[in-house]
């Protein structure tokens, strides 16, 4: 990973291609940031270990949408973790400028 940004409820990731330097940035909107976990002492080429959509805990049961949203989970192997609520997810493929979109459907 090159880059992680978060702001004004969005998510973007931009991702290094190691063999060919060709980038690739995943964006999720419509976030609402539950957790933000930073463990690591050197945030420079991090790498994801998983990205899923699971389950969290509201008031003793587990729930993975809410108003809309389907609950992300993004995990870095330099022990960093990202928890939120999204509604949509878009991957960018550059410099082609060709991208794939997904509104979550809840």
């Amino acid at each position: 990973m090159e880059r992680l940004t978060l702001a004004e409820e969005r998510v973007e990731i931009l991702f290094r291609k190691i063999k060919n330097e060709e980038k690739v940035v995943l964006v999720f909107g419509g976030v609402r940031i539950d957790q933000l976990d930073i463990a690591a002492t050197v945030l420079e080429e991090l790498s994801i270990n998983m990205i899923y959509r699971g389950r969290k805990q509201v008031d003793g049961r587990l729930i993975d949408k809410m108003e809309g949203k389907g609950y992300m989970y993004l995990n870095f192997v330099e022990n960093i973790n990202i928890a939120f609520w999204a509604d949509e997810m878009e991957l960018v493929e550059s410099p082609f400028g060709s991208s794939a979109f997904c509104a979550f459907d809840f």
